[in-house]
């Protein structure tokens, strides 16, 4: 089932202007190299931090983790479920699909822009990206039990990552039956309060609104898959048939909502690194401003 009056003009921009963020992102990427420039955050914090642990002075492979996560593996994810996006933006647009990539690029640009948060310090951002690792391990294992494993996976990951903070002489936080639930009083957000709070950097209007609707039609809540259907009486009946409705807004805002994510995680990233964070800040409001002008002009014609 198709939607009903999406404008086929405005999913056209919508599509160019995505690719375009992606063109942005790769050429901005072949510009630099792979270290950060001299004198930069990144720079201090990886190769000229003074934190020790017991295992000597930290190496820099072990702080350059965090950027590793955010800034790579993060940030991969992120522009290939924005490319996935771009498929999606066609004038015969299904239903459903794109609120639930535009729902993963806000969770996983909130989690990387967390860990690039300029406001913290290394031994913080060290913590963070730790506490991500945490997650991720916890939930493999639920995988690896599922599927009849005998927990030797989740055995070498969790040793790994409790042994390399430990000779960083970052502190566990136990519970009262010994689990493992954070670092130094720290823990690790719930996606809804991150989520929100990335949309409140970003300026967006209702942002928390449009996250919690999508998040309905990725749990097939029904107001989430109902927000799309509208009743027509069937005439003789006391009944209705449910159609198709596709609102222009929800495109709007899950694609603005999705390269205004994208594009944040690279200027934060960008600026720790002493590049042109600038020009992603400007290219960023740019293509969120032609998006909105866009709409305004498939709306009025």
């Amino acid at each position: 089932m198709s939607g009903e009056g999406v404008d086929s003009s405005f999913v056209a921009q919508a599509a160019e202007r995505v690719d375009g963020v992606l063109v942005f992102s790769t050429d901005l990427k072949s510009r630099y190299g792979t270290v950060p420039e001299l004198g930069s955050t990144a720079d201090l914090e990886i190769f000229h931090n003074a934190e020790r642990g017991p295992g000597g002075p930290w190496a820099p492979e072990n702080v350059r983790r965090p950027y590793d996560i955010s800034g790579g593996l993060l940030l991969m994810a992120l522009g290939n479920y924005l490319r996935s996006l771009q498929l999606l933006l066609v004038p015969e647009m299904a239903l459903y699909g794109f609120q639930v990539i535009a729902r993963s690029i806000i969770e996983g640009a909130a989690s990387a822009a967390w860990i690039l948060d300029p406001a913290i310090n290394i031994r913080d951002r060290v913590i963070r990206a730790a506490l991500l690792e945490h997650e991720s391990i916890l939930e493999a294992r639920k995988v690896e039990s599922a599927g009849g494993g005998d927990g030797s996976g989740y055995n070498k990951q969790i040793l790994e990552l409790r042994t390399r903070l430990a000779l960083m002489g970052i502190a566990e936080d136990l519970n009262r039956k010994s689990v493992l639930i954070g670092f130094e009083g720290k823990t690790l957000p719930p996606k809804t309060y991150a989520a929100s709070g990335l949309l409140r950097l970003l300026d967006i209007d209702h942002g928390e609104m449009w996250y919690r609707a999508i998040s309905g039609v990725a749990h097939s809540v029904l107001y989430g898959v109902t927000q799309y259907l509208t009743g027509e009486p069937i005439p003789g009946t006391n009944r209705a048939t449910l159609k198709p409705r596709l609102p222009l807004d929800a495109v709007v805002g899950a694609v603005v909502l999705s390269i205004n994510a994208y594009l944040f995680v690279i200027q934060r990233h960008s600026f720790l690194w002493g590049r042109d964070a600038a020009a992603v800040d400007m290219m960023r409001r740019a293509t969120s401003l032609e998006l909105i002008n866009a709409a305004v002009v498939a709306k009025a014609s």
